[in-house]
């Protein structure tokens, strides 16, 4: 059992250019997108990347090359595209970074490889250009900035509601700081998920996760074709494919939905007991401090020079005035004003004359820190001796800690401790109802399975024998993306679990032949059943006496 097609596609000068004749097939097709991990700390995805091998005919594939193919280079939008069955879904898409063709030649052969990076690179390479301060927003509106922030865009996005609003946002920028790190320290003080998948009307969505979102959700389901019985009818003039065995004609094959259940179908299950264990949760909060006047934030350390007639750059970060914040931002900030914020003088030590007069300043102020253009109008050579940024201070200090413990596990195992750092949570009474629910379902032992790896063209006769859904695997493939939730059936370990995807690596081989793995995460961990406060969903009395977060 085959896909009808499996396509490489690049977009070349505006359009998208099947070079699937072209490729190695011995050297075969890898891919991988996702968590890496179900650790409670991995939340975000790592770079997804696919490589895949052209045969290089005269030059086709050689940047640079008289006979290259018009269009291929580094920066080209990739996508993997399979076709069964008329259905046609993206299973990757990316961008060849700078250094991802490499050309290998032998007398023999010429090779191309390319490897391809899907957008979470983008969010790991960019930093963060000044963005600017600001406050009470929730996870998907503070990735929605980041975002803006980014000169690469995801094609499309899809926003879960946060439930937590962070007071401040931005706060806690260090020089150049990535944009990933940024949606990381977001995601986790959420407790959400931000990763990327594919749907029938995008070939990339950047996809935000709330916490509590996987909490109940149904199992993901799976287009699987239906077997159609002869029929001795001539079909209609809208009907586009006719089998035919002998004098019998059947309709085209239809598809239905069933659940994504995976029932001893696999090649190969990873199973692994208490491997998310912990009998103590700390929880650090990262408590504020905010002026109610303007300070300054930042100053010219030695006189800087300026040329007659031009112009200099230059960036100013902030700090605190008394030397005890780990971050400062600034909640407001004050236009420069001459003579007061910035002086001009003919002399380095100011001995000479005041010409500040002649001096223009442009002040760009960002979250963490200033860009300034420092214009000279005059004729004669000049010395800033004096350059502030004035405004309202935004400061962390030490983080407040917050440790839950079981007491007789840590005396019985030693402690094995889950260390969340939430930069983005300010109340630490808000970290300990975090620590005190994640130490109840991590401090449990469970056998849970870690990962599942299956063969897409194999005919599969146990997942639902009796609708004889052979095609099964083919399709799943296909259908299910990063955030789906499954059932995994292992009979042979004695387990029957529902768990999340939480990563999908592949390999195409010669043939077609396609073999994935999914890494797992038991949906229990994302099970929420507290009771939350004031929560028309959670907040029924009676369904449990833990407090939620």
């Amino acid at each position: 059992m085959k896909y009808d097609s499996i396509a490489c596609e690049f977009y070349l000068n505006g359009v998208w250019v099947d070079l699937n004749a072209y490729r190695l097939q011995a050297a075969g097709i890898t891919g991988s997108m996702g968590i890496r991990s179900s650790n409670p700390i991995d939340r975000v995805a790592s770079t997804g990347q696919l490589t895949l091998v052209l045969h290089n005919v005269n030059n086709l594939f050689t940047p640079g090359h008289a006979n290259c193919m018009s269009g291929f280079q580094s920066g080209m939008r990739f996508r993997l595209r399979l076709t069964y069955e008329g259905r046609t879904r993206t299973r990757f898409y990316g961008i060849v970074p700078p250094d991802g063709i490499e050309i290998g030649t032998t007398q023999f052969m010429t090779v191309t490889r390319i490897n391809v990076l899907d957008f979470m690179e983008q969010m790991a390479i960019h930093q963060l250009d000044l963005p600017t301060y600001t406050t009470d927003k929730r996870l998907e509106q503070v990735i929605a900035l980041i975002l803006a922030n980014m000169p690469i865009k995801p094609l499309s996005t899809s926003y879960g509601t946060g439930r937590s609003t962070f007071a401040s946002v931005f706060d806690t920028l260090r020089d150049k700081t990535r944009a990933m790190q940024e949606v990381s320290k977001a995601t986790l003080s959420e407790l959400g998920y931000v990763y990327l998948k594919q749907t029938t009307d995008s070939d990339e969505v950047l996809t935000v996760e709330n916490r509590g979102f996987r909490s109940g959700k149904a199992l993901a389901t799976v287009n699987v074709r239906t077997v159609v019985e002869p029929d001795m009818r001539v079909t209609e003039a809208g009907d586009t494919r006719i089998t035919e065995a002998g004098d019998v004609r059947s309709t085209q094959a239809e598809f239905t939905t069933v659940d994504a259940v995976f029932n001893n179908n696999y090649r190969g299950v990873e199973v692994k007991h208490a491997e998310s264990y912990y009998n103590q949760v700390d929880t650090k909060a990262y408590p504020r401090k905010v002026d109610t006047s303007d300070v300054i934030l930042f100053s010219l350390e030695r006189p800087l020079e300026i040329g007659a007639y031009q112009t200099v750059t230059m960036k100013g970060r902030f700090r605190d005035p008394n030397q005890e914040a780990q971050t400062v931002a600034a909640l407001s900030t004050v236009s420069p004003v001459s003579g007061t914020d910035y002086i001009f003088n003919a002399a380095k030590d100011e001995s000479g004359a005041n010409i500040t007069a002649d001096l223009s300043v442009t002040a760009v102020y960002g979250a963490n820190g200033v860009d300034y253009t420092l214009e000279n109008t005059g004729a004669i050579t000049g010395y800033v001796t004096q350059l502030y940024a004035r405004g309202k201070g935004v400061y962390i200090y030490r983080p407040v800690e917050k440790m839950e413990e079981d007491e007789m596990l840590v005396a019985n195992d030693g402690a094995r401790t889950l260390n969340m750092d939430l930069p983005y949570q300010d109340d630490p009474l808000q970290t300990a109802d975090i620590a005190t629910a994640l130490l109840a379902k991590y401090k449990q032992k469970y056998t849970t399975i870690q990962s599942l790896t299956l063969i897409a063209n194999r005919n599969d006769t146990y997942s639902n024998p009796a609708g004889n859904y052979q095609d099964f695997l083919l399709n799943a493939f296909m259908d299910l993306q990063v955030g789906d939730k499954v059932k995994v059936k292992a009979s042979s370990v004695g387990i029957e679990q529902d768990c999340f995807i939480q990563s999908i690596d592949f390999t195409i081989t010669s043939g077609d032949i396609v073999t994935y793995t999914y890494g797992l995460q038991d949906s229990m961990y994302e099970t929420y059943d507290a009771w939350i406060l004031e929560d028309a969903t959670y907040g029924v009395l009676g369904t449990t006496t833990i407090l939620g977060y």
